[in-house]
């Protein structure tokens, strides 16, 4: 992925902890979950893809596109 570019790393900011910090209190989601949302939100990503459910909800809540990979297979073929 990285070779496409589709992987960015980022560094772990004071702007990004903040950012993480008010997800996990208004979300109540882990906390690399929520610093996973504050970077998509930095990057101004608009898609998030985890089978984890909590999570998908969590960035739906967060204006963020959630994918399923087990359940969204031919939707995600298709981006």
């Amino acid at each position: 992925m990285a070779e496409h570019g589709s992987i960015r790393i980022m560094p772990i900011t004071g702007k990004l902890l903040t950012t993480s910090w008010r997800i996990i209190t208004r979300e109540h989601i882990y906390q690399a979950d929520a610093l996973q949302l504050a970077s998509c939100k930095e990057e101004e990503c608009d898609i998030v893809v985890s089978a984890d459910r909590r999570l998908l909800h969590a960035a739906m809540r967060q204006k963020i596109h959630g994918f399923d990979p087990e359940r969204d297979e031919k939707k995600l073929m298709s981006l």
